[in-house]
């Protein structure tokens, strides 16, 4: 197995998981902030999925899928804003379901041989594909914990 069957398989382990709590929730917990935090488990979600979709996709010169108007309100920093919808529920779900496996045929076709390393932190460098789907897991992971505890909270 080589390291993009390794990090992609570590991807797949990771959003199933994630997409498990997705789907174990009305809209309105997804969409509820508990008392003492500040964002909910659709808001990490939609944020991981963005988060991705960056690191992969923009950083190494590709168009991205998730429309930026929307991109926008998950960005690292933010916060909800309003409740999301049914409509957008689905989007983040198929979103959610589909993704991966996208990744998988990009890259197959070479969508991420151009990819533009930089320093994420000053001892971290993300210099590839593989260091940005690690970084993903990681990402992803740290969030799903996060997910958990607001689902423990409602």
């Amino acid at each position: 197995m080589n390291n993009f069957e390794k990090s992609i398989n570590a991807f797949k382990f990771s959003r199933k998981a994630f997409m498990s709590i997705i789907n174990s929730c009305s809209l309105e917990e997804l969409n509820k902030i508990p008392e003492g935090y500040n964002n909910n488990i659709i808001w990490n979600f939609a944020h991981s999925l963005v988060t991705a979709e960056h690191f992969c996709y923009r950083l190494s010169g590709n168009k991205c899928d998730i429309p930026s108007e929307l991109a926008h309100k998950y960005v690292r920093g933010t916060k909800p804003e309003s409740p999301i919808d049914e409509k957008e529920l689905a989007f983040w779900k198929e979103l959610g379901n589909s993704s991966i496996t996208q990744l998988e045929e990009d890259y197959e076709k070479g969508l991420f041989d151009n990819y533009n390393s930089f320093d994420f932190t000053p001892n971290t460098r993300i210099e590839d594909i593989i260091d940005a789907l690690y970084f993903c897991v990681f990402h992803e992971g740290t969030h799903f914990g996060y997910a958990m505890a607001l689902k423990r909270s409602l």
